[in-house]
């Protein structure tokens, strides 16, 4: 699909990564919009972007992909903010407006007024999913196919429906299709020792949870496998899937031409005064290799 912009106002900012413009259609009809798109969102098939307003904001942040979707707002001071690493199946739809009116009888005052949408980060959108205004929606949770979503909605859990309802809770999900526990298998000896790989990680607080990653360096070949191992103040240890991706910053800063490196993002759904101690796990052969990379004390960003 070939790129196509229509923009009627003035003071509209558009910013678009050139490596995605020509999957994505914009039309603004207003005044001092703000369109954002990071660098590493991937556009697969089409993005529509479509707001009638002024002073509204498209924000859409890191690792974010799009199967094919529309994005539609109006009225002014409006807003759609999409977190990192979402993922957005076919003929998927945020609404965040309503096109029309509708009229109370009585005090002849429009009732259908606009509110923005919130999705977090790590969240999957899947096919024929449509995001209604006012809509709040928790980090990795789960939109079910063919649901219809408003109000807000927690993290960690599944919503399906119409309207859309929390079906199940406590869960987590991975853009890859595991065939069984196998592959998402907690090692069967976790050794705690002072790894020979290179490791530069950060964590920060955000909202109320934990984001980071950790970029590793190693001689010999690093596996694919990672994960990060949370020990609550409560002494409960609970694991996070550590997410492979490639980030040209920290590559061009960190790494030496002569070794190996992959980076991995986590996203933890606690709170930072729930937390003692966070652990990186590198999974070689069924036996992981710990290191310590936050012990409550320690500053966070």
């Amino acid at each position: 699909m070939m790129n196509k912009e229509s923009i009627s106002g003035k003071n509209n900012k558009i910013f678009i990564s050139p490596s995605i413009k020509d999957k994505v259609n914009i039309t603004v009809n207003g005044n001092s919009n703000k369109i954002t798109i990071d660098e590493n969102v991937i556009v697969k098939s089409y993005l529509n972007i479509n707001i009638q307003g002024s002073n509204c904001t498209v924000n859409i942040k890191n690792g974010t992909t799009f199967e094919g979707t529309n994005i539609l707002l109006a009225e002014n001071d409006n807003y759609i903010i999409i977190g990192e690493d979402c993922m957005f199946a076919l003929n998927t739809c945020i609404l965040a407006s309503d096109f029309h009116s509708i009229i109370d009888c009585k005090s002849g005052k429009r009732i259908n007024t606009q509110k923005g949408v919130k999705l977090n980060n790590h969240i999957w959108v899947a096919t024929n999913a449509l995001i209604l205004k006012n809509t709040s929606v928790g980090s990795n949770t789960v939109i079910g196919a063919g649901s219809i979503v408003s109000g807000n909605l927690p993290n960690n859990c599944i919503v399906c429906g119409i309207p859309a309802k929390v079906v199940k809770k406590n869960i987590n999900w991975a853009r890859e299709l595991l065939n069984n526990d196998s592959d998402f298998l907690i090692p069967k000896k976790i050794i705690d020792e002072n790894i020979t790989f290179n490791i530069e990680s950060d964590i920060k607080k955000y909202n109320n949870f934990i984001v980071g990653w950790a970029f590793i360096e190693n001689k010999t070949s690093i596996d694919d496998k990672m994960l990060f191992m949370v020990t609550t103040r409560k002494g409960k240890k609970l694991y996070f899937p550590g997410y492979k991706y490639d980030s040209k910053d920290v590559a061009d800063y960190f790494h030496n031409p002569n070794y190996g490196h992959s980076r991995f993002k986590f996203f933890i759904n606690l709170e930072l005064k729930e937390i003692k101690e966070i652990k990186i796990i590198i999974i070689k052969h069924d036996v992981g290799y710990s290191k310590t990379i936050y012990k409550s004390g320690s500053e966070v960003k």
